[in-house]
């Protein structure tokens, strides 16, 4: 539900059901991420994306490096775009596609755009 914008019901439930399930997968981060990035809380949502630890997946290193910039921390973020370039060597040419998969709000896509440009990845399309 935080995904798609609704952000305090979304988030209560969500929270309720990693109390139910404290054995959630790290991947319910993604959620609490994109609501404090969109906020504009960038140190809460760099520590959400530390908590998501799933390197095989893109937006590990999505979450760290655009928070990261938005932190100003150019250099980590600067490395953490090498790991996803890594990942996905055309992650470029397929970020909005990649990122609109999951993000459902347009202003939450464009702050990941811009705190990724930030960090160094580049004219994304």
């Amino acid at each position: 539900m935080m995904l798609l914008g609704e952000w305090e019901r979304g988030r209560a439930l969500l929270h309720k059901g990693m109390r139910l399930n404290p054995l959630h997968p790290t991947w319910f981060y993604l959620a609490p991420f994109t609501y404090h990035y969109h906020r504009g809380a960038y140190e809460q949502a760099y520590l959400y994306a530390i908590k998501f630890n799933y390197p095989q997946l893109f937006w590990d290193q999505v979450m760290r490096a655009s928070s990261l910039a938005m932190l100003q921390d150019y250099e980590a973020a600067e490395k953490v775009v090498k790991e996803l370039l890594e990942l996905i060597p055309d992650f470029v040419s397929h970020a909005r596609q990649l990122i609109r998969g999951y993000i459902k709000v347009a202003e939450v896509e464009d702050k990941i755009i811009s705190g990724l440009q930030h960090a160094g990845l580049g004219d994304i399309r």
